[in-house]
């Protein structure tokens, strides 16, 4: 246990106690494990806690390597999982813009973590057993010792648990290019260095590579010396011995303001080739020799070597290592398995390194305190109380953010919502904007596509004029289909290409390729033309570009090469980025896509990184100065643009909402949630609207003997209960939706929900508020339950008038009016000559009911009449085979409610099999038609198409010419017609066209 004489800020940061930081060059003793790992990053992103006093880590080091492949990543993940594993709060950091060795090191830090937990239990368990042997010479009551001991050991295995199953540290990315600017990066040190035991930096590339050949910007030197860590220098030494110390020599001379603080050798071959080695460093470090660390004036220390054991190598594949939970680029590996591999190097540096000399090494760091010149240092040092919910694609596929802008949107007010493209079957409610980072679609291609649901979401979030800000990964998602490599193993498909469908919001295709674009850039937010960006037209910020894609074919046009893109093309999908990539030569070029609200590229931006340009904003949303990142100029967009911010509308009536998204863009943006049945148009379902209410009657799944049995239960068990009724109206959901306005209807309560169960909801709803500022008094509501085809152009001022849409609903009533005043004319000039046939329409089959309100309206609008001689308005009746035979109707339509022209065909002998069908004239003759219910059973917009339908098909009226494909493919699947032939009432032949 660490002693309670520790640094108070401990307390105050929440982590465990640890031993002072003196910053000397000494130290009394070696620092001891903390007994509980806790650690600044949640996988459930957690808004931040309130900012604490900032304290150095109590060990800093940073390790690095003469080049790339020396084994310095694998290296690294030892020491974290070694240390971890000790019961250190191990915080990392990876130098440059590396995703993938940031994932393995919180995996390795997860992997200690549980082991020195698990260590702990079996030690405690150890203790247990030996006080059972001593209960005869102590006393002491043996069962309550036993359980509290065995209480104590499941109280532990739950911590246990839980600290191996939360991700509860987070890798941090340090650039000192990427970042905007030296301060920033020291910043982002600071932050997320907060009560950690050990940091561990690791390099990127050779210690010295930096953004060109001449300049030590964005170098691991670089940031070495920013933040006075010292250097632990990895050298390959497979094919070397005493050349070991030249090269660490060499490294250690180019920039004498660093500070090389130990050396540790990979690969050695054995004792006496280690020997050597250690010998050759030892040596130049003695007396006057130059090795020597300018920060201690100490030599530069032989930490140790590392045999040359392949399977301690961490495999590859395009994009760098292979991610935690997998083995290989192909096979899957289970977490237990990622986890020994971890383990496993934990146990190889143990036993080769000297970790406590390194302990003593990473003691002498400084830490730095910046003088904070830049604004968006101050702000990103101030916390938010959470203001908007971003949805942020996180699972194997989207797995490349940088920790610090998913901080810096915490800090700016953002409440984190993950859901995961591959499983999550809807986005997450209330999305205010959306994040999608990079990681691996191609290689979760066929599960992406698969998820249809989703994919759908998103194209509607986007649609509806949501923020969607999608980098490298995120833009392949968000295209129209990705061409990878067959998965097929038939030989003959080797080297072909398969497409798989993405989200369609961009009309691109996406090819992976063997090559790799891979470039440090300086990013301006340009808006090409009339082009909306999310981000202010001028400002600039760096980013960087690796992948091994390319945008091949789009709708438009077939290509769209990068930099290359026509000036037409550039009007269809603005590219909102002018990028100068940090290459020899290299000129400002367009690059990414955006449509509405959403922008795209292959470029990850680093938030910190944004300078303003001419065009600054007025102010913040958050705060009353402009904002000073990336991250706050994307929520202000969010929140500006966000779908649910400007809805207000629920609709409890199928009708109504196909009204709606016939009155257009403004209408549909303030439709908030629907019901389980309102599902025409298609994405009156998808988000950003929720599902308010549902029947538990699927009634396009099911017989019309099982309609008429569950709603005779339904009405049985209304009429003796009273409301609520059997529509499921969610209370929840309209209270996060908080309606403004309600769309109701009391016509049918099977075919739409009531307003006497709406009602019931909302009052129960506004009942549990404690503090109800939007009780159902103040929410308008709305009767939509016209009875007649006049009633239908009634509601659709109605439904205008409440949403703010009054021209739209002029437009529409005046197209409407058109197309049936076009019908009528035709109608007149055949009535001289042919006399209207009769028509008679069964809405249900099982009793035979007819349905009676507009239906008869629409049968004269088409040049027919109701063979029963209702009239428009009528209620629905049930009717018998006598009406029926009286009526003598000339054509017979089917059109059962919610049933599918496939479903009624094959309930067409519940008629069939009596003998009053046969002796119709109309049966005998051929006339029977089954038409889709859609276009008949709802008092919405379609019931001008079935008017269309039924004087094509009875009148021989044909659409308007510019229309007349678009409906004929589509009448193919929602009219047949049945023909009969009888031959002594005995056989039938069914002919389906």
């Amino acid at each position: 246990m660490r002693s309670n004489s520790s640094n108070n800020c401990n307390k105050e940061s929440g982590r465990s106690n640890s031993p002072p930081c003196n910053g000397s060059t000494t130290t009394n003793s070696t620092p001891k494990p903390n007994d509980s790992v806790e650690h600044c990053y949640h996988e459930s992103i957690p808004t931040p806690t309130p900012p604490t006093p900032l304290r150095s880590p109590q060990v800093a080091l940073l390790i690095s390597g003469t080049s790339s492949g020396v084994g310095k990543t694998t290296i690294t993940i030892g020491l974290m999982a070694a240390f971890a594993a000790r019961g250190y709060n191990v915080q990392p950091f990876k130098c440059g813009p590396d995703f993938l060795d940031g994932m393995h090191h919180e995996a390795a830090v997860e992997a200690g973590s549980a082991e020195y937990q698990r260590n702990k239990i079996k030690k405690r368990d150890a203790t247990g057993e030996e006080r059972k042997e001593m209960k005869d010479e102590v006393e002491i009551d043996a069962d309550a010792e036993s359980s509290s001991l065995e209480d104590e050991k499941q109280a532990e295995i739950g911590r246990s648990n839980q600290t191996y199953k939360n991700k509860n540290v987070c890798c941090v990315n340090l650039d000192s290019w990427m970042m905007g600017s030296t301060d920033a990066m020291i910043s982002s040190y600071q932050r997320h260095s907060i009560g950690a035991d050990i940091c561990i930096i690791e390099g990127c590339m050779g210690l010295h590579d930096s953004k060109d050949g001449t300049s030590e910007i964005g170098s691991t030197a670089h940031i070495a010396k920013l933040l006075n860590v010292p250097v632990v220098l990895i050298i390959d030494g497979s094919m070397m011995a005493r050349s070991t110390a030249a090269m660490a020599l060499g490294y250690t001379l180019l920039d004498e303001n660093m500070r090389m603080g130990a050396v540790i050798v990979n690969k050695v071959g054995g004792r006496v080739h280690r020997q050597w080695i250690k010998e050759s460093i030892e040596k130049e470090g003695e007396g006057d020799g130059r090795l020597k660390d300018v920060g201690t004036g100490r030599p530069v220390m032989f930490a140790g070597a590392l045999p040359n054991d392949m399977a301690a190598s961490m495999p590859e594949r395009h994009l760098g290592l292979t991610m935690p939970s997998e083995s290989d680029g192909k096979a899957p590996e289970s977490r237990t398995s990622s986890s020994e591999r971890y383990l496993k190097l934990a146990a190889l540096v143990e036993e080769n390194l000297d970790l406590e000399a390194l302990l003593e090494l990473g003691r002498t760091s400084i830490h730095i305190t910046p003088q904070f010149t830049s604004p968006e240092l101050s702000i990103s040092l101030s916390y938010s109380t959470p203001s908007c919910r971003i949805g942020i694609a996180q699972d194997a596929a989207f797995c490349f953010y940088y920790r610090d802008n998913l901080h810096l949107l915490q800090l700016a007010g953002a409440q984190l919502i993950p859901f995961s493209p591959l499983t999550t079957p809807h986005l997450p409610s209330q999305l205010d904007g959306i994040y999608m980072g990079g990681g691996y679609p191609e290689l979760h291609a066929a599960a992406l596509e698969r998820n249809v649901s989703l994919r759908r979401d998103i194209k509607s979030f986007s649609e509806a004029g949501g923020v969607i800000y999608a980098e490298c990964g995120g833009m392949m998602y968000l295209a129209d289909k990705i061409y990878i490599p067959h998965q097929d193993k038939d030989k003959d498909k080797k080297g072909q290409l398969e497409s798989r469908n993405m989200c369609g919001v961009f009309p691109i295709a996406i090819r992976m390729t063997p090559h790799a674009k891979m470039y440090y850039a300086e990013v301006e937010f340009a808006a090409y033309g009339d082009g909306v960006s999310i981000f202010p037209k001028g400002g600039k910020c760096r980013g960087q570009r690796f992948h091994f894609s390319e945008v091949v074919e789009d709708n438009i046009n077939k290509a769209i090469p990068s930099g290359k893109t026509n000036e037409k093309e550039l009007e269809r999908l603005p590219p909102p980025l002018l990028v100068t990539p940090l290459l020899p030569g290299a000129e400002p070029e367009y690059e990414g896509f955006s449509v509405r609200n959403t922008v795209a590229s292959y470029f990850h931006l680093h938030f910190s990184s944004y300078r303003e340009g001419k065009d600054k904003p007025s102010s913040s949303f958050r705060t009353h100065t402009a904002p000073t990142t990336i991250a706050e100029h994307f929520l202000q967009a969010a929140v500006t643009h966000s779908p649910h911010r400007k809805s207000y509308a629920v609709s409890f009536v199928s009708a109504a909402t196909e009204i709606i998204f016939a009155l257009g863009t403004k209408a549909e943006m303030a439709l908030a949630g629907v019901t389980s049945v309102c599902d025409y148009p298609l994405e009156a379902q998808y988000a950003p609207r929720q599902i308010v209410c549902r029947s538990p009657m699927d009634a396009s799944s099911m017989t019309s003997e099982e309609v008429e049995e569950a709603m005779k239960v339904l009405k049985s068990k209304r009429n003796s209960d009273g409301p609520p009724g059997h529509w499921l109206v969610d209370a929840k959901a309209l209270a996060t939706i908080q309606p403004k306005i309600a769309f109701v209807q009391n016509t049918c309560d099977i075919c739409d929900a009531s307003a006497d169960d709406v009602l019931y909801a909302l009052d129960r709803m506004e009942e549990e508020k404690k503090d109800s500022t939007n009780r159902s008094g103040n929410i308008d509501i709305i009767q939509v339950a016209p009875t007649t085809l006049e009633g239908t152009f009634e509601a659709i001022e109605t439904i205008a008038s409440a949403l703010n849409v009054t021209d739209q609903g002029e437009e529409v009533i005046l197209s409407y009016r058109s197309r049936l005043q076009r019908i009528e004319s035709e109608v007149n000039k055949l009535h001289k000559t042919q006399p209207r046939p009769t028509v008679l329409s069964l809405e249900g089959l099982a009793p035979l009911c007819t349905g009676g309100h507009w239906l008869p309206d629409l049968k004269y609008a088409s040049g027919c009449k109701d063979a029963l001689g209702d009239k428009g308005g009528c209620a629905a009746r049930i009717i018998t085979w006598e009406e029926i035979l009286t009526a003598d109707p000339d054509i017979l339509v089917l059109s059962p409610c919610s049933a599918s022209p496939a479903r009624t065909l094959s309930e067409i002998h519940l008629l069939a099999s009596t003998s009053e069908f046969w002796k119709m004239r109309c049966v005998q003759r051929g006339h029977v038609y089954i038409f889709d219910h859609g276009c008949f059973s709802r008092s919405g917009p379609r019931l001008i198409e079935g008017v269309e339908m039924m004087a094509a098909l009875f009148r021989n009226i044909l659409p308007m010419e510019q229309d007349r494909s678009r409906l004929y493919e589509k009448w193919s699947k929602d009219a047949l017609k049945y023909e009969c032939r009888t031959e002594m009432k005995e056989d039938c032949n069914e002919n389906c066209n």
